[in-house]
């Protein structure tokens, strides 16, 4: 599923992206384009990430603590021991994503499409799950 090499951007002030270590923290990315991106390891706490295109993404281990991922696209990705803690993903779009092990302590997934997503050893405590739409998710 995600590759072993790891690739990992950030933002630069004129807005282009540069390939950087395995690990970062970015504050603005609303509706960046990382579809299908190796972002392994990547530290993303408390970014905006509203509307993001994170589709395919590799997202094992990345730190999401108190990002805002709202309407973000994260269909297909693997976010396999991601820490989702306090982050906002009220609209968001995980259809198909991996959360094994994932931490979504206090998140919000209000009216979240979370079809057939992997939620296997998943942490839900505090969760908001509010008009969010569960069909097939493996539990």
């Amino acid at each position: 599923m995600c590759s072993s090499h790891v690739q990992t951007f950030y933002l630069l002030s004129s807005g282009m992206w540069m390939l950087r270590a395995p690990s970062f923290t970015m504050q603005l990315c609303e509706r960046c384009e990382f579809n299908g991106a190796n972002l392994r390891g990547a530290l993303l706490a408390g970014a905006n990430l509203q509307s993001a295109n994170l589709q395919d993404a590799c997202l094992i281990d990345c730190s999401f603590f108190e990002a805002d991922l709202r309407s973000a696209h994260l269909q297909n990705a693997d976010l396999t021991n991601a820490n989702l803690e306090n982050a906002n993903l009220e609209g968001a779009n995980l259809k198909g994503a991996t959360l094994s092990n994932a931490n979504l302590k206090g998140a919000n997934l209000q009216r979240a499409y979370l079809r057939q997503v992997n939620l296997r050893e998943t942490h839900l405590e505090g969760a908001k799950l509010d008009g969010a739409n569960l069909n097939g998710a493996i539990r």
